[in-house]
C-alpha cells in the first residue's frame, strides 16, 4: 500500500542511512552475543561490511541494469532472485578473507558469520522496508489531508 509520491535523492539518502544505522544498532550487540567477539571488533566489521555493501550495491546494480538493458530482459521473479543471490555472493566472496583475518578466525567461521549477517539482513530488510513504506504512506496521507486546497 505504498505512497505514490516519488522519493527524492534526499529521501533515498535518508532511507539508506536509517537502514544502515538501525541495522548496526541491532546487529552489533546481537553478533557480539552470538559470536563472543568484542563489541568494538564487531562494530568495525559490521560498519566495514555496511560501507562495502553500499559501494558494491552502487556498482553491481549499475552493471545489472546495463546487463538487463543490453539483453532486453524483463525483471521476472527468477531474474530478481538471481540478482539478489549474485549481489550477496559477490559481497560475501569479496569480504570473507578480510573478516577472517580481522577477527582471527577461519574462513569457515567467517563464512558462518557472514551467512548469519545475510539471514539477518534478509529478515531485517523485509521488516524495515515494509515499516518504512507504511510510515511514509501514512505521512503523505496525513500531509495531503491537512494541506489547504
Amino acid at each position: 500500500m505504498g505512497s505514490t509520491v516519488i522519493k527524492s535523492r534526499r529521501e533515498r539518502l535518508l532511507q539508506a542511512l536509517l537502514f544502515e544505522g538501525i541495522a548496526l544498532l541491532l546487529l552489533v550487540p546481537l553478533s557480539t552475543l552470538i559470536g563472543g567477539h568484542h563489541p568494538g571488533e564487531m562494530m568495525i566489521v559490521a560498519a566495514s561490511l555496511s560501507l562495502y555493501a553500499v559501494c558494491w550495491s552502487y556498482f553491481y546494480n549499475q552493471g545489472f541494469e546495463r546487463f538487463c538493458q543490453h539483453f532486453r530482459l524483463r525483471k521476472t521473479a527468477v531474474l530478481r532472485v538471481g540478482h539478489i543471490l549474485g549481489f550477496e555472493l559477490g559481497l560475501m566472496l569479496a569480504t570473507l578473507p578480510s573478516v577472517a583475518w580481522f577477527l582471527d578466525i577461519s574462513l569457515w567461521q567467517a563464512l558462518l558469520l557472514e551467512a548469519g549477517f545475510l539471514m539477518f539482513f534478509l529478515l531485517y530488510g523485509l521488516v524495515f522496508y515494509w515499516l518504512y513504506d507504511e510510515i511514509r504512506h501514512r505521512w503523505f496521507e496525513h500531509e495531503m489531508a491537512v494541506r489547504p486546497k
